[in-house]
Formats: structure tokens, sequence, C-alpha cells
């Protein structure tokens, strides 16, 4: 979730929060919470390009292993573009969480896809994920190649 207030037409604060599961590393919840502003570096009918800079605080509980609190300095970045009059849109949105306690601790959360309107409010798309936490819970388990 995410509310932005804008203080001009290119400026804005944002508060937002994101909750995440894991199962494959025993990450029971990771709830972000987070306040910060961008810049809308180009906004066009046919596209949008904010960056965003702030801080959040990070809290994540573990099944296994000792739950875990620390702040971040959080990097955005969203990217929108529709082409064919409004037929296809093109969409990259990135989070980038700098842990302030370890300088090895970061998670970086990528979305990347397409999406075709279908007509009365429906559309179809797809998308690649990616999640990366840099210093996973100690508790998973490496797959091992024999």
């Amino acid at each position: 979730m995410k509310y932005d207030h804008f203080l001009n037409k290119r400026t804005y604060f944002y508060a937002n929060s994101r909750f995440d599961h894991d199962r494959q590393t025993d990450l029971d919840l990771r709830s972000t919470l987070g306040i910060g502003s961008g810049r809308q570096l180009i906004e066009r009918d046919d596209l949008m390009l904010p960056i965003e800079g702030g801080f959040s605080l990070v809290n994540e509980d573990y099944g296994a292993v000792p739950d875990e609190r620390f702040p971040v300095a959080r990097l955005g970045l969203k990217y929108e573009q529709r082409f064919w009059q409004d037929k296809l849109t093109l969409f990259h949105s990135s989070d980038l969480l700098l842990s302030l306690v370890s300088i090895e601790d970061y998670l970086y959360q990528s979305r990347t896809g397409v999406r075709l309107p279908m007509g009365n409010g429906l559309s179809l798309g797809t998308q690649v994920n990616i999640d990366y936490d840099a210093v996973p819970a100690a508790a998973r388990k490496v797959p091992t190649r024999h």
C-alpha cells in the first residue's frame, strides 16, 4: 500500500507499507513501513517515470530463527509507458532497501511486465518478479548438488 501527497506537479511525499511471506526461506512475515519523497522525472499521457527515496523500518518474523528488525534507506523507481493508442503498456518497478545496520544486507524487489487492455476494465498481462535478499535467514536450507 502506498499514499502519495503532491506538493506540486512533480514533487511529492509518500508513506508506504509492504507485507511479504516466503515459505521457502521460513519467513512468516516481513513488514516494511516507510516514508520519503519522490519526483516525477517524466510525466506525460503515455509515459511516467518517478524516482523515490526515503527511510523504512523492516521487521522480519521467522519460524525457526530469531526475528530481526532494522532500519533501511529506500530507493525506488517506476516506469510505465503506453503504446499504440493505449493498446499496450510496458512497466517496471523496483525497490532497493539498504540496511543502515549492515552494509552487506539489502533487499531488492522488481516487477517487470506488459499489459493489454481487454475492455470493460479488464486487462491481460504477464510479469517477471524478482525478490532478492542478500542475507537470508540462517535456517534456510540451501540445496546441495551431489
